[in-house]
């Protein structure tokens, strides 16, 4: 019954049972995917070399071949196999850790395969690779290539192809692939350029690494067009191979592998060995926890409760350590430090057992990455969550069934003045005291669906009485978004030097139309991709783009942030 296996397996032997299998499956409509191999020797792999399979190939993160990844003319295609975060069973422990290999490829075609396939469910399994190949990005040489095949995966451009095949009835046409009569050398081996003698040396990124963490290598000194082994020696310890690297025709390579997760911490070697020339060179390397990685540093002050609260941070990705906790000063004020890169949770609770968070933080390591994170216990459930019995409407309240809730004075007339339902939404709460968590001071609020009102008694009478609380930066505490460069103001795109961020395409449009500086703020991330969705953040909002409503005023929805807010407080249930 399945349409699409993966199979991230395989060896340098067949049998005719396999083939026979892999050529039922095709027979039977099911698009068969597996890893091309990690031996760059230039032989076939199996099952990816079988006739009707659909070879994958692993690339880097400088969108070209890796140093491990299998060649030849079986190769279909290629995507990213360097540093995947996967799900691991280690020691009897579910946990994640960084892989490589070209079993981390395939497994990238097959997810968008499916996601072809449901576009239209009448596509062949033909069909569907003769789509993900035709919308491939062409990293190497012009045409097919034995380390890439037609290139490396596109998911978005192969959904565009998908549709747009779909709506205009069109077809791809059959091809069988173009075998190579043999395969040939790594680019610049036929040709290599003598070079001196000079001894093998390798260089890291970084000498200090956490368990499971990822090493970028640079080697040279090594025979031209070789494959070069990479291990890792604990005190005391046997060679352990965490990965290998294909030489140029200069005997030069650059690699990313991780450090297996187990790794005894304490000093370490890694080395890498020549397999045709032995040539050898190796690096001491310190495997240190996380905690003690980095420089960087988390700080902030928690208010909302007088005592016994403890602030808990909990590595996440990239950082194998223990959860730390602090108790805040007399003050309020934590600090956490000598953080490493990767990302955090960061939370707190109150010795009534309230808790704030977790919020997802992200270090790079350095002095100069100091995140300030200002955390408010919240209050107990307020009464204003409750739904309230339903009134007349008059022009001064308004009772919305839908909710149970009402909205009424300041509160209302800047709803309806403002956008009302299409902006903000419904209410989810009657009005009542709260702690700001931007400034700590206490106002009165009121909850939407999309963001939170807040009365400001200072500016009575002015436009500023009521203002709309700071959701998307509260939402993204901790997270790290790289400035933009500054690019020409045109009807179609504009950049904000205040955030260092550019706003175009719908995303403009809409901010544009519906309120702009005033309603949303300023950007504060660029485009991002969350859940599926083309994201942007703003100062008071986070814009989603739905192609599904292409088109209409629905192409561009406000995120649910009031509500998220609500669950982070548990007022509302997840």
């Amino acid at each position: 019954g399945a349409n699409i296996i993966n199979a991230s397996l395989g060896s340098d032997e067949t049998s005719q049972l396999e083939e026979d299998a892999v050529k039922y499956a095709h027979d039977h409509n099911v698009l068969f995917v597996a890893a091309a191999g990690n031996s760059p020797d230039g032989k076939p792999h199996y099952p990816a070399a079988d006739d009707t399979a659909m070879a994958v190939g692993a690339t880097i993160r400088n969108d070209s071949p890796t140093g491990f990844s299998s060649y030849g003319s079986y190769v279909d295609i290629s995507a990213p196999g360097v540093g995947m975060l996967s799900t691991a069973w280690t020691n009897g422990t579910l946990g994640y850790e960084y892989g490589n290999g070209t079993s981390l490829s395939a497994p990238l075609v097959s997810g968008a395969a499916a996601l072809v396939w449901s576009i239209n469910t009448n596509f062949t399994a033909d069909d569907v690779r003769y789509i993900l190949e035709d919308s491939s990005d062409d990293i190497g040489p012009a045409g097919w290539d034995e380390f890439t095949g037609r290139g490396r995966l596109n998911v978005g451009a192969a959904v565009q192809l998908a549709q747009q095949l779909t709506n205009s009835g069109g077809t791809l046409p059959t091809r069988t692939p173009s075998p190579v009569p043999s395969p040939t050398a790594p680019e610049g081996g036929a040709t290599a350029t003598p070079v001196p003698a000079q001894p093998a040396a390798i260089q890291l990124d970084s000498t200090t690494v956490t368990p499971g963490g990822l090493v970028a290598i640079i080697g040279t000194g090594f025979a031209p067009n070789e494959t070069v082994s990479l291990a890792i020696i604990s005190a005391g310890g046997s060679p352990r191979n965490i990965g290998t690297a294909q030489t140029d025709g200069q005997g030069g390579f650059s690699a990313e592998v991780a450090l297996p997760k187990d790794a005894p911490l304490g000093a370490a070697s890694l080395v890498a060995t020549g397999t045709a020339s032995q040539k050898s060179a190796s690096v001491d390397i310190t495997v240190v926890i996380g905690s003690a990685l980095g420089q960087s540093a988390i700080t902030g002050v928690v208010r909302g409760e007088a005592g016994g609260i403890i602030v808990h941070l909990q590595p996440s990705l990239g950082v194998n350590s223990p959860e730390a906790t602090t108790q805040p000063d007399a003050n309020g004020q934590y600090t956490f430090s000598n953080l490493g890169s990767g990302f955090y949770t960061l939370s707190a609770t109150g010795a009534d057992g309230r808790s704030v968070g977790p919020y997802n933080v992200q270090l790079d390591g350095t002095v100069n990455d100091v995140k300030r994170i200002d955390l408010v216990i919240p209050q107990p459930r307020p009464l204003a969550f409750d739904r309230v019995p339903s009134l007349v409407n008059t022009d001064q309240v308004v009772y919305f069934p839908e909710v149970g809730h009402t909205l009424k004075g300041p509160f209302l007339h800047f709803w309806q003045a403002n956008g009302g339902l299409a902006i903000f939404g419904y209410p989810i709460s009657e009005e009542f005291q709260d702690v700001s968590a931007t400034d700590g001071k206490t106002y009165t609020v009121q909850y939407f669906e999309r963001n939170r009102f807040e009365e400001h008694p200072e500016f009575a009478g002015t436009a500023n009485e009521v203002l709309m609380g700071l959701l998307g930066v509260e939402s993204t505490k901790g997270r790290t978004f790289a400035p933009e460069m500054p690019v020409a103001i045109t009807p179609n795109q504009t950049y904000f030097p205040e955030t260092q961020h550019t706003l175009k395409g719908s995303f403009l449009k809409y901010w544009q139309t519906n309120g702009g500086l005033a309603i949303f703020g300023y950007p504060i991330s660029p485009e991002l991709l969350e859940n599926g969705y083309l994201v942007q953040y703003f100062e008071r909002n986070r814009f989603e783009e739905h192609l599904e409503f292409q088109g209409t005023p629905n192409e561009v929805l406000l995120g649910l942030l009031g509500i998220e807010a609500a669950k982070t407080n548990g007022w509302v249930a997840p």
